[in-house]
């Protein structure tokens, strides 16, 4: 996945700044949680993607490592310095954030990364959304499905549901799926021809359609935590909601469909797939709580 890539990435560029940070955990995932960047400042001009804090890596790394490999690092900064490269200033979590961003700009998944706040944000690339609308087109009824586990179709048949959405979020996600079928019933009436292996990545910069594409992309992650126990229930009604806003700003502002005269483009086309994988998490999403997942309401 996309978001598991980039996290690898991030580790990486971590470890560079703090060598002994390879100590810290195994998992590459570790202390590295991509949030909304609603979560904290934007840059004027550049609106976010994905945001994560540093002071948990952070943390972790003194933790795991002792001091001496942060030291190191604070001492690598202080020499670096009177190159006039950086600032001669100890590796708090806002300077390691601005080394994080530094070095995560050269990743082709990222078209640009700046610190703030002890955050490091993104602003994903054209290609990186596309990858994230094909993968969740591929992987259809398994997406988010942990490796090595069942389906949420076979687990929903021999467990039942694995958690229970309040009646007002129920419903809206089943209308929201039910729209989103709708949508594409639409453009198969309009001519929009729909193939992820042409989908044009120019065509999904628009605001609406990356921050629904980040919030489809977090939901492998959802499920993961979710199943761990590092998440309270109450955690996937968040993202539900989360879901929902995006899914209604998407059909309100993208243009998914040709409107009037205008003739079907690529841009239609691959607003529409944005539109079937949001089907997809939607009918997933519906699957885990064991509700149905309705093409017409």
């Amino acid at each position: 996945m996309v978001l598991d890539r980039l996290a690898d990435e991030i580790r990486v560029a971590f470890i560079e700044v703090v060598p002994d940070a390879t100590r810290c955990d195994t998992d590459p995932r570790a202390g590295i949680r991509l949030v909304p960047p609603t979560h904290v400042g934007e840059r004027p001009g550049t609106r976010g993607d994905l945001a994560f804090p540093v002071g948990p890596l952070l943390a972790t790394a003194r933790s795991a490592s002792g001091s001496s490999s942060i030291d190191q690092a604070d001492q690598s900064i202080s020499r670096r310095s009177h190159t006039g490269d950086v600032p001669d200033t100890r590796l708090t979590a806002s300077r390691l954030a601005e080394l994080v961003a530094k070095r995560l700009e050269r990743l082709d998944a990222v078209d640009a990364s700046w610190a703030e706040a002890g955050f490091v944000n993104l602003r994903l690339s054209g290609g990186a959304l596309a990858s994230i609308v094909w993968e969740i087109l591929r992987a259809g009824p398994s997406y988010g499905t942990p490796p090595g586990q069942a389906t949420v179709a076979e687990d929903e048949a021999a467990r039942g549901p694995r958690h229970r959405l309040s009646p007002r979020l129920g419903d809206a996600l089943r209308y929201a799926h039910a729209r989103l079928a709708g949508l594409l019933r639409a453009g198969d009436a309009l001519g929009v021809h729909r193939d992820p292996e042409r989908l044009d990545p120019a065509a999904l910069e628009a605001e609406e359609s990356r921050q629904l594409i980040c919030v489809l992309a977090d939901y492998p992650g959802v499920v993961a935590r979710y199943l761990s126990g590092r998440a309270r229930p109450r955690a996937f009604d968040a993202y539900v909601a989360r879901f929902l806003a995006a899914v209604e700003r998407f059909e309100a502002g993208a243009g998914p469909l040709p409107r009037g005269d205008e003739e079907p483009s690529p841009a239609h086309s691959a607003r529409l797939l944005v539109a079937e994988a949001s089907r997809v998490v939607a009918g997933r999403a519906l699957a885990w709580c064991g509700l149905p997942a309705p093409d017409r309401m």
